[in-house]
């Protein structure tokens, strides 16, 4: 079993990920994925925080004009894609299961909840430098998220969480091929 696992090693891809976004939103990401050979599959975990920006806090009606501000504190998420021709090259869809943190304020009080989220996701693996291993990955998800701890309460009031959650990003990675 070592030796098949050594192997699998050997000729796997590994992918580091940074998403320029969250650290536009105050915030960070980091991700790595890992392609085994002969596949067009990736598997991948990631953490990231950040604002939210207020018209993705008020797609809830309750939370409109509440003046309510919302961050994602670090957060988990898992993620697996499939490629149309080649493992972490060129068109991709996939799925991302991750445990959300929230933290939310309204009228200086604050209170937290955490919330499962599952998106389906589209992307493309584009690779404009092959010899330096550096790539971007544009991709667009549209999932269900949906509270598993109490309500967060400030302020006299209840922040709601929209059960869909729309995100895109921009990934910046760095492809390193065994044996290269």
């Amino acid at each position: 079993m070592l030796m098949l696992l050594t192997s699998i090693a050997q000729a796997a891809t590994v992918q580091l990920e940074v998403d320029p976004l969250a650290f536009g939103l105050s915030g960070f990401a980091a991700h790595a994925r890992v392609a085994l050979p002969e596949s067009r599959w990736t598997l991948g975990a990631g953490t990231y925080a950040m604002d939210l920006p207020a018209p993705m806090v008020e797609l809830a009606p309750e939370n409109r004009g509440e003046q309510w501000s919302a961050r994602l504190e670090p957060s988990l998420g898992l993620f697996v894609d499939r490629y149309a021709e080649r493992a972490a090259e060129g068109q991709h869809l996939g799925v991302q299961l991750a445990l959300h943190r929230w933290e939310v304020s309204r009228e200086g009080e604050r209170a937290g909840l955490s919330s499962l989220l599952l998106m389906p996701r589209v992307g493309y693996v584009w690779t404009p430098f092959e010899d330096l291993g550096f790539y971007l990955d544009p991709w667009l998800g549209v999932g269900a998220t949906a509270p598993i701890t109490g309500e967060a309460v400030a302020g006299g009031e209840a922040y709601q969480l929209f059960p869909l959650m729309v995100f895109g990003a921009v990934h910046l990675g760095w492809r390193f091929e065994a044996g290269r």
